[in-house]
């Protein structure tokens, strides 16, 4: 009888077996989990009450979030640091309070700019509360002895309770306190300034003023823009994620094994040393293909004996057509991007990023953009004129005055006009509206020229010859060669008549 053929195992030289891989009692789901399944999952937690505003903060580590934030909030910056308030120059009591109001302003312990940066904060959290302090005003002036404004404090939405902010009064008809957590009152010294045991501190509702995004009488605290931005974010970060882990891995498709026939003939054998090799083998191509595994060893064993031809064992990767994946995860990011920029109304920053796009349309961008900065100084400006002002009023009992008396806080230009643009703008509407000194004062003003005033009473003779003398005389109609009455014009017709003369 022949003597049988002995067999031989081939071990992969990597050795990690299932059984080193894996526990006595299952910890795994058949299920398969994808990004989108993943965002659905986070985002109740992520969004909750208790976890919301330090997701804000995660987000604002992404460079595309931040810039998209950021430039939101410089325009606030900018337009607040340059407000002002309108009163009635004809009226005594509305210069009287006037004059009021600045002194408030000079000696408060924030500047315009301060106070429009933490407003902004609304753009990231949602809502932005601040506290109002006042004092007796012991200046040497006219408003010795009245209340006004000692500080704004911007209370910081991290720092209020996250699961009852605030308590609400009149049955859920009002709000009557804000709630903020103890810790938020610790000093260097880790001493609490707080007394109590609930472990917050209560802010009287009176004294506090809200900058709301997205607010109504039901949600006083507002929606952040984030949320919305939320989902593409939290994709991005993922789909980033697997693209690093793939760069790192520098594999593309599936993983594909070429063994010999011989060893799936010998596995159908369930006890033989061959069907645990090809299981083995099984393992290894998983692991590669979820990228646990960096590399796999095989057997260079050709089946040629010499050691030429092809080899007895081959991997390579397999995607479609044979080369790729069907979809290209840089482009998906892009994307991603894309939606971060639309949704917080900052895409005029990556308009033309890639080389595309023409200047009408980076700059119907940036008007969009406008737009949203310019509701968000709105919101803004209603606080001063819905809570500041009136609280000032109420204070030092000023409780009877004409709503046309009373001065109007307004911000500045969210995107700042050149002198240039202005010069172009006042001659091209002197034929369209009166030019009296009243609007020439206007004109100024938005100009940044407030010193520069003339005076009222000026007659318009005198108001013209002034405007003459700066340079500013009314010249449409007049052109140098394109309105058909200028120089070429005429020029052209002259030399028709030498024409016709030479004829």
């Amino acid at each position: 009888m022949d003597k049988a053929k002995p067999r031989v195992r081939i071990y992969p030289i990597q050795k990690e077996t299932r059984e080193q891989r894996s526990s006595r009692s299952q910890k795994a789901t058949p299920a398969i989990e994808t990004v989108r399944k993943i965002v659905d999952s986070l985002k109740p937690y992520e969004l909750s009450p208790s976890n919301k505003y330090k997701t804000y903060q995660r987000m604002l580590q992404d460079p595309d979030v931040y810039s998209a934030v950021e430039s939101r909030q410089s325009a606030v910056e900018v337009a607040q640091a340059n407000s002002s308030f309108v009163y009635n120059k004809n009226s005594e009591r509305s210069t009287f309070l006037y004059n009021f109001l600045k002194h408030n302003t000079y000696h408060m312990d924030n500047t315009f700019r301060e106070l429009g940066k933490n407003a902004s904060e609304s753009i990231i959290n949602g809502t932005a509360p601040f506290e109002i302090s006042t004092k007796i005003d012991t200046t040497s002036s006219e408003w010795t002895g009245r209340f006004v404004i000692n500080k704004i404090t911007y209370i910081d939405p991290l720092t209020l309770d996250a699961t009852k902010p605030y308590v609400t009064k009149d049955s859920g008809r009002g709000i009557s306190h804000l709630r903020q957590r103890a810790d938020a009152f610790r000093d260097t010294k880790t001493a609490l300034n707080i007394t109590g045991l609930s472990g917050v501190k209560d802010i009287d509702f009176r004294k506090v003023a809200l900058v709301s995004y997205n607010a109504s009488q039901s949600r006083p605290l507002g929606q952040s823009p984030l949320d919305a931005a939320y989902v593409a974010w939290r994709e991005k970060i993922l789909i980033q994620d697997y693209l690093l882990v793939g760069v790192q891995k520098d594999l593309a498709g599936t993983p594909v094994l070429r063994i010999p026939l011989q060893l799936f003939e010998d596995a159908k054998d369930v006890t033989s040393d061959a069907y645990k090799t090809i299981e083995d083998l099984k393992t290894h191509m998983a692991n590669l293909h979820a990228s646990e595994q960096n590399f796999c060893i095989l057997p260079s064993d050709t089946f040629a004996e010499n050691g030429s031809g092809v080899p007895l064992y081959d991997m390579t990767f397999k995607g479609i057509e044979g080369n790729d994946k069907s979809f290209d995860l840089v482009e998906i990011i892009e994307q991603k991007k894309k939606t971060i920029f639309n949704t917080l109304g900052a895409s005029h920053l990556i308009t033309g990023e890639n080389g595309g796009g023409s200047y009408n349309l980076v700059e119907g961008k940036a008007n969009i953009a406008a737009h949203y900065a310019e509701r968000d100084n709105l919101v803004i400006d209603e606080m001063w004129n819905e809570v500041f002002i009136p609280l000032l009023l109420r204070l030092n009992g000023f409780t009877d005055e004409n709503p046309e008396d009373i001065p109007v806080y307004t911000h500045g230009e969210v995107q700042p006009t050149s002198l240039d643009e202005h010069g172009k703008y006042f001659q091209r509407v002197q034929r369209a509206i009166p030019i009296t000194p009243a609007v020439v004062n206007s004109l100024l003003r938005k100009m940044g020229m407030e010193d520069a005033q003339v005076d009222e009473d000026m007659s318009q003779e005198d108001l013209k010859e002034l405007l003459v003398l700066a340079g500013l005389e009314s010249k449409v109609g007049e052109s140098m060669g394109s309105s058909g009455t200028g120089d070429s014009q005429a020029g052209g017709a002259a030399s028709d008549t030498n024409n016709e003369n030479a004829a």
